[in-house]
């Protein structure tokens, strides 16, 4: 991602429109790369929600904090289950608002 970035910042108003779009074309591709990747790792999180963490593919970790619901890294890539499985919230559906400002918080 830095490597795509640092290529774009290289860009001037005197580089060539090949450059420029290779360099655009490498941020896409790679952006694309990560959704992909990002979709299969959720799918399989999602599907083992009701697992008990020692048969699940992917484990959740303890990092600290317990009201961002279950964690995960893989391959780099924190995820955050909005899950009540520590009984903070009356429900999922809660917990689920609760991620929603904090997104909307990182903003």
């Amino acid at each position: 991602f830095i490597e795509a970035l640092d290529e774009i910042g290289a860009l001037t108003h005197n580089s060539h429109a090949d450059e420029r779009l290779k360099a655009y074309e490498n941020l896409s591709r790679l952006a694309g790369d990560f959704n992909d990747t990002v979709r299969t790792y959720a799918r399989i999180i999602i599907s083992e929600v009701y697992l008990p963490p020692e048969q699940k593919t992917i484990r959740p970790l303890a990092m600290g904090g317990i009201v961002g619901g279950d964690k995960y890294v893989v391959h780099g890539i924190l995820f955050k289950f909005a899950v009540d499985t520590k009984k903070l919230y009356d429900s999922d559906e809660h917990a689920a608002r609760v991620a929603g400002h904090e997104l909307k918080g990182c903003v």
